[in-house]
């Protein structure tokens, strides 16, 4: 084949050091200079604009070294500014208001014949500020498909701090261990990689949930060190911010503390301590870090009286439900009522925060009984909670005196919820607040499905929807502060 590339440049007038300064050739080994990419898969790196800067190359044998080659640097070509298919994936990125970050240029091609064309690769660099800046001018959200090693993990922390500077989304896709886009598609087609892109999630909750995947959690000691590796996760996320509150509910539900556990840690960056025996103490109970009998507020915090909104980091407890007298105790008030029966009921996260609102509704029945007239079957997770509010709003003054509902989980579910009610006092701060958080969450699950269809027009009436549910957010948290 020969050295074409030099020998085409040579015929144009160009000379052998004007070749080299420009990546495309390089000296032999004891030998005359050649092709630095010969025998080579290559691949133009052009710019936004369609200009070519430099060329990336792979290696076709097995024995070739190294796998991977570049233009080396020059005046024209910096590897940390440079985004393997830009230049084809801007426009489509802008007009699905997201870009997809993957690792090579074989992903890139993979995904783009597939149907994704919204895809660039950063050619297995950390994401650097300069390519940070070139994907906010692309797209408002960036999700990141890429390996996810102890070093990339760092990065994508990194790049969320710059992103956030920035006001772009950067939101981390869970791929599967050991398979990248490329393979992924080939392997279960588009339809795979696109659900993994519907389910991204933001780099701090990823962070948290690996964290909590892989500790031990059989042991107050694997339950600690864990609650350490958390606390900076999600104290890297926005104060009285629906994501650190859903972030600091996971962290609490998964290792069997109470919220206060994890809120303090976050602002404080102290460490504290499990309860002894390795038994965590309830949401509901009184014994904290400091000892059992401290009340859970921290010194300077509003308590609940003052009107400021109170979270809520109950569920429908396997430890009340299973041996404990006040699982089966019927409501202050409700001598006659009959015992709930027993039963394990594990909620997920919006569960959680579904039974959290619905337990509010009836602490404050002056607006609890309207809010639970403006629920509708999109504010709920589960067809189960969707029947607690329908009993709720059928037997609102005594949910508990009324006959069991026939499905067991549901009326264990209206157990919890009563006795929420009674246990804890809720303002009406934290219902608005509450109600708030289902709508948001209403927003983004109906989000994810006009992404998945591609419904653009959608897409953005349900923008501009989130960005309504979040201004009041700020607007009642504003007036709670």
């Amino acid at each position: 084949v020969g050295d074409r590339v030099l020998a085409g440049a040579l015929r144009d007038g160009f000379t052998v050091e004007e070749a080299t300064a420009a990546g495309l050739a390089s000296a032999g080994r004891g030998g005359p200079p050649g092709d630095r990419f010969r025998d080579r898969i290559t691949f133009p790196l052009a710019d936004a604009r369609g200009r070519v800067l430099g060329f990336g190359a792979r290696a076709v044998r097995e024995e070739q070294r190294p796998k991977y080659l570049n233009t080396s640097e020059n005046e024209l070509y910096h590897k940390g500014r440079q985004l393997f298919g830009i230049d084809h994936a801007r426009a489509p990125a802008a007009r699905a208001g997201r870009v997809v970050v993957v690792e090579g240029y074989t992903d890139v091609l993979a995904l783009s014949q597939a149907g994704l064309p919204e895809v660039v690769a950063i050619m297995g660099t950390a994401l650097t500020s300069e390519q940070l800046a070139e994907l906010s001018r692309t797209a408002t959200t960036v999700l990141l498909a890429l390996d996810a090693d102890r070093a990339g993990r760092e990065a994508m922390l990194r790049a969320a701090r710059g992103a956030a500077e920035r006001g772009v989304e950067l939101l981390v896709v869970d791929m599967p261990e050991g398979r990248d886009p490329a393979e992924l598609v080939a392997a279960d087609g588009v339809e795979a990689v696109s659900s993994r892109l519907g389910g991204a999630m933001t780099v701090p909750e990823f962070e948290v949930r690996r964290v909590l995947a892989d500790a031990d959690l059989s042991s107050p000691r694997g339950r600690d060190r864990a609650l350490t590796a958390v606390r900076p996760l999600v104290d890297a996320t926005p104060e009285r911010s629906a994501v650190r509150d859903e972030l600091v509910r996971m962290a609490a539900d998964r290792l069997d503390v109470p919220a206060e556990y994890v809120r303090a840690g976050a602002r404080s960056g102290t460490p504290s301590s499990f309860p002894a025996g390795g038994g965590a103490s309830r949401p509901g109970s009184r014994t904290t870090a400091s000892g059992p009998g401290v009340p859970r507020s921290e010194p300077g915090a509003a308590r609940p009286e003052s009107g400021a909104p109170r979270a809520y980091s109950g569920a429908v407890s396997a430890d009340r439900a299973e041996g404990s007298d006040a699982a089966h105790a019927p409501r202050a008030g409700t001598a006659d009522a009959a015992p709930r029966p027993a039963m394990r009921t594990v909620l997920d996260l919006a569960g959680r925060a579904e039974c959290a609102f619905l337990a509010m509704c009836l602490a404050e029945p002056s607006l609890g009984r309207s809010f639970l007239g403006r629920v509708e079957d999109e504010h709920f997770s589960s067809a189960a909670l969707r029947h607690v509010r329908d009993h709720l709003r059928e037997h609102f003054e005594d949910p508990l005196a009324a006959p069991s509902p026939d499905d067991p989980t549901v009326a264990a579910l209206v157990t919890e919820v009563a006795m929420r009610a009674d246990a804890e006092p809720f303002s009406a701060a934290a219902l608005r607040l509450g109600f708030l958080q289902l709508d948001l969450r209403r927003v983004e699950r109906q989000q994810r499905g006009a992404r998945q269809a591609r419904d653009y027009g959608r897409q953005r009436e349900l923008a501009a929807e989130r960005d309504r549910v979040q201004r009041d957010f700020a607007e009642l948290m504003g007036q709670t502060a």
